[in-house]
């Protein structure tokens, strides 16, 4: 998932809202064309992939208005997405999705008019209310409203397994800093920066590669990297201990945990006051520190 690119398209969305929104409160089509196609498109739904994305779904013998989200080659739907058009009271069709959602045994539903969007994990045992994340394109921060976004990414709901127990689902992204650090053990990185940069492996060896290879620009020395970093970098290649070859470098470092490789990043960051974002998830495992939550940790 490219956050970067998710925060990009809600900014030009809210912009449509801004100088259209006078002719998308009008019609249903307008609104999802404009506002609400785009969205899913950059979760991960191609809106003309039939076996993702079925518009007009039949649950129940009711024509859904909106979509029916497949996310993977199964019968039941991932989610249900109820369109409406720009300003439209939600309230006033929320009763009929639930029990959609219900009769349906989807584990997912989503209501929006292009701006608010209410996501609801059914799975959760808890009242209605504590069950949605509530967004609005207009208002907010726009890095907050893409994170709020990630429990519909297509490749989150297609690792969601019907049998595993209800567990956090929908609940908000956690926030760390350097000052409350996570313990990132069990945990996958989703997404990441680094000065402005992606890694080019999505993973943990990845982010720390680039921080090193950042460091070692302004450096030029193994041994001052190894002080700033607290890596064991040596020169050139070498591939045996579990080391990593940095090629367009000539640097060489040591495979390391998540919870090293997130030190290891953070000492570099602040040797030369560097910005990190990353975006991770912990996998549903009972020592992970908040199993199966996604958080996000930025200095």
């Amino acid at each position: 998932m490219d956050l970067d690119r998710l925060t990009d398209l809600i900014e030009a969305v809210r912009g449509r809202i801004e100088r259209h929104g006078s002719l998308l409160v009008e019609n249903e089509t307008r609104t999802r064309t404009a506002l609400i196609d785009p969205i899913l498109r950059a979760l991960g739904w191609e809106i003309s992939d039939p076996g993702a994305v079925v518009p007009q779904y039949d649950i129940g013998g009711r024509l859904l208005p909106g979509y029916a989200l497949f996310a993977r080659h199964d019968d039941k739907p991932a989610a249900l997405v109820e369109t409406r058009r720009l300003g439209a009271t939600l309230g006033d069709y929320r009763a009929q999705l639930i029990d959609d959602v219900a009769r349906g045994k989807v584990d997912y539903a989503v209501l929006t008019d292009g701006n608010d969007w209410e996501l609801y994990d059914m799975r959760l045992p808890v009242p209605l209310a504590e069950k949605r994340i509530v967004i609005s394109i207009a208002e907010g921060v726009l890095s907050k409203i893409a994170l709020d976004f990630l429990p519909l990414w297509r490749r989150s709901l297609a690792t969601t397994r019907a049998d595993k127990p209800a567990g956090p689902g929908l609940e908000k992204v956690l926030q760390f800093t350097e000052t409350n650090p996570p313990d990132v053990t069990h945990a996958r990185l989703l997404d990441g920066r680094f000065d402005g940069a992606k890694p080019i492996q999505g993973k943990w060896d990845g982010m720390v590669a680039l921080a090193l290879a950042h460091i070692y620009d302004r450096v030029a020395d193994v041994d001052e990297l190894h002080r700033l970093s607290g890596v064991r970098v040596v020169k050139g290649q070498k591939l045996d201990d579990g080391y990593k070859y940095i090629k367009e470098k000539d640097i060489s470092y040591p495979g390391l945990s998540a919870r090293n490789a997130l030190a290891a990043i953070v000492k570099c960051a602040k040797a030369h006051g560097f910005k990190v974002s990353i975006n991770f998830e912990w996998r549903h495992n009972e020592k992970a520190m908040h199993p199966g939550r996604r958080g996000r940790f930025a200095i």
